[in-house]
């Protein structure tokens, strides 16, 4: 090897000697210099170590050639990371980086023995991910407060927003669900009768009510 010449990272992951690789893995080699240079190109420097990082920690694991790796593979590097209490967004850029690969060999025809698709990280079963982990709930004490200043708006506006907030608070409904009620929906969900639907307190339906009312009333659409 020139002197000059860098050694192939792939084969020092590996921990193969160049002189002894075989042509396949020259060529898997060769493949992720130029994808790791069109990374880092193409996005940042910083997209390019990420990449290399995620694939260093996958062959380490592995220890196999990338085109050796299966499904049940990915599915275990996973399920590792996640022992390790690394987050699942954390776990999908790892995940991200070592698809790419496969689909730039795919793409530029690097391995013809691999069968076509051939990406054992798109059938793994990503990392659940919890969408609320990082949420901060409302205390009842500070539930009332939000909901008390919200009230003191005597406009139309503010009329809207508490039915709204008191509607969320009230049901766990979604805003979408919320903003897509019609007035024959209203009282069968609040009553529990629609299907899946929790039946709510009577003074609870009742305060609902009230709210949606006042709102109607302040905007003028009460008697239609």
């Amino acid at each position: 090897m020139n002197e000059d010449q860098k050694p192939l990272q792939l084969l020092q992951l590996l921990n193969r000697d160049e002189g002894a690789a075989g042509e396949r893995l020259q060529r898997w080699a060769q493949a992720f210099e130029a994808w790791l240079a069109w990374r880092r190109t193409r996005f940042s420097p910083s997209v390019g170590l990420d990449s290399y990082s995620a694939w260093r920690e996958f062959l380490a694991f592995t220890h196999k050639p990338p085109w050796q790796a299966t499904v049940p593979d990915v599915d275990v590097y996973v399920a590792a990371l996640t022992k390790k209490r690394l987050r699942p967004g954390t776990i999908k850029r790892r995940l991200s980086g070592l698809a790419q690969f496969y689909k730039y060999c795919q793409e530029n025809e690097i391995d013809p023995q691999c069968p076509p698709g051939f990406n054992p990280v798109v059938g793994a079963r990503p990392p659940e991910e919890d969408k609320y982990g990082k949420a901060n709930y409302l205390s009842r004490k500070e539930e009332a407060v939000l909901l008390e200043t919200i009230r003191q708006d005597p406009s139309p506006m503010g009329k809207r927003d508490y039915a709204l907030f008191l509607m969320l608070l009230r049901t766990g409904w979604k805003a979408g669900e919320v903003r897509r009620l019609r007035w024959g929906d209203l009282g069968a969900r609040l009553q529990g009768s629609g299907s899946g639907e929790r039946c709510l307190g009577e003074g609870l339906v009742e305060d609902l009510w009230q709210a949606v009312r006042e709102y109607l009333q302040a905007s003028g659409r009460w008697e239609t």
